[in-house]
């Protein structure tokens, strides 16, 4: 988890960004900038980019995980219990 700091009258799109800024990953989340990200406000999904970020707001980023992915994820944990 890193905590970012962001001007007064800040929106979503601001912090999505940021940290996308200056590489084709984003420095410590693992992630490629050109990846869909789903944001996450106050544990809820983010409906408009540019609402306006309040004092104490929690946001979080995830890449969006492809359903074929998704997919070859089961198959792998499945192959993990399958060989005990």
């Amino acid at each position: 988890m890193a905590i970012q700091e962001l001007p007064t009258d800040s929106t979503v799109m601001d912090l999505l960004e940021r940290v996308g800024r200056g590489s084709a990953r984003c420095h410590g989340y693992g992630f490629t900038v050109k990846e869909e990200l789903r944001p996450r406000l106050n544990n809820q999904p983010v409906d408009d980019p540019n609402r306006k970020l309040r004092m104490g707001d929690l946001v979080e980023l995830t890449p969006a995980i492809s359903d074929r992915s998704l997919m070859e994820y089961r198959e792998e944990i499945q192959r993990m219990y399958d060989q005990d």
